[in-house]
């Protein structure tokens, strides 16, 4: 029985380091997770406050090459994080494989 508790801690502490991580990125690190359901795609992000401008340059670059759908999706921005969301019943197919490609991309986004 103590083996059980003892492995069974063990997990709690892990699982609690994992959440911790993909919650309090790390100075180069961006956490991200992406929401595809029928009706809604949306992507939530979190990153070192440092990297807000290049996050914000490069989701600028991507919309100023697709102004139809920038127009068309809500972005929220503040320091350290995004939430981008689309109603897909807005959106043809192609614009919606366009804003996963952008949003595939945002993890690989570094300081400048």
């Amino acid at each position: 029985m103590k083996t059980f508790l003892t492995t069974l801690w063990a997990f709690m502490l892990l699982g609690s380091a994992l959440t911790i991580s993909c919650v309090f990125p790390g100075p180069d690190e961006i956490a991200i997770a992406f929401h595809d359901t029928p009706k809604v795609y949306s992507v939530d992000a979190r990153y070192n406050k440092a990297q807000t401008p290049s996050v914000n340059r490069y989701l600028d670059s991507c919309f100023a090459r697709q102004q139809v759908l920038r127009a068309h999706i809500t972005v929220e921005s503040s320091a350290g994080v995004l939430h981008i969301r689309m109603i897909k019943a807005e959106h043809s197919g192609a614009s919606i494989a366009t804003l996963k490609q952008i949003c595939s991309h945002i993890p690989f986004v570094k300081k400048i």
